[in-house]
């Protein structure tokens, strides 16, 4: 496993966009080398990230 630390932003957002694409959490986060949990956080904070940007930016509802 990585040291929490060395992983960057650039690669946590490759990360995110695999799992986003359907690619199966085990499979990529055994290829990144970091936990199957830190993968399911990233996503999670990912995808709660870019839904209230949605709500703010163009005024989409949760749900629509």
């Amino acid at each position: 496993m990585k040291n929490f630390g060395s992983i960057s932003i650039k690669e946590k957002i490759l990360i995110v966009c695999q799992v986003i694409a359907g690619e199966r959490i085990q499979r990529v986060a055994r290829r990144h080398k970091v936990s199957r949990p830190s993968v399911y956080a990233w996503t999670q904070k990912a995808s709660d990230i870019l839904e209230q940007a949605l709500k703010s930016v163009l005024g989409f509802r949760s749900g629509s």
